[in-house]
C-alpha cells in the first residue's frame, strides 16, 4: 500500500490514478481477496511472484476451493430433491418425468371439464346424487326426496 499511495508518487500523471488502485487494494483487503492483492501488485509494481508467494497463493486458492465445495455440498444437502430431479438426470430423463407430470394434470382437467359439464345440469346432478351418494349413505328414502328438496 505504500507503494502505491498518492504521497509517496512524484509523477503528477501516475499520482492522479492512485487514489483509485489504493481504493482497490483497501476493498480487495477487506475481502480478503488475496487473487486481486497479487493481481493490483504485479500490474502496478511489476514485480513478479516468488516461491513462497506462490505457495500462499496457492494455499489460499486451495481454501476458497474447499470453502466453495463445502458450500455446493450444504446447497446440495438442503435443496436435495430439485437437485436430485433437475442435476443428476440427464436432459432426456428430466423431460419424460416433465411429460407424464403433464399428461396428469391435463387428465385431471379432463375429467374436472367432464364433471363440470354433467353437473351443470340440475337434473342430471340431481340423479347423480341420487343414484351414487344417497344409497351410500345408508339414510332412508323418504329422507332422500327431503334432502333433495333442500338442496334445489
Amino acid at each position: 500500500m505504500k507503494q502505491l499511495h498518492p504521497d509517496y508518487e512524484p509523477d503528477e500523471a501516475k499520482k492522479r490514478e492512485k487514489p483509485e488502485v489504493t481504493k482497490r487494494i483497501s476493498i480487495a483487503y477487506q475481502e480478503n481477496n488475496l487473487y486481486a492483492l497479487l493481481k493490483l501488485r504485479s500490474e502496478y509494481l511489476n514485480e513478479s511472484l516468488g516461491n513462497n508467494e506462490l505457495k500462499t497463493y496457492t494455499s489460499e486458492l486451495n481454501k476458497r476451493i474447499r470453502e466453495l465445495e463445502t458450500e455446493r455440498y450444504e446447497i446440495k444437502s438442503q435443496y436435495k430433491d430439485i437437485y436430485d430431479n433437475l442435476y443428476s438426470s440427464r436432459p432426456g430423463e428430466i423431460t419424460k418425468r416433465i411429460h407424464g407430470e403433464q399428461e396428469k394434470l391435463e387428465e385431471h382437467m379432463r375429467i374436472e371439464r367432464e364433471q363440470n359439464e354433467l353437473f351443470s345440469d340440475r337434473k342430471t346432478l340431481r340423479r347423480y346424487l341420487k343414484e351414487s351418494i344417497l344409497p351410500v349413505s345408508g339414510r332412508p328414502s323418504d329422507c332422500d326426496e327431503s334432502l333433495m328438496e333442500a338442496f334445489f
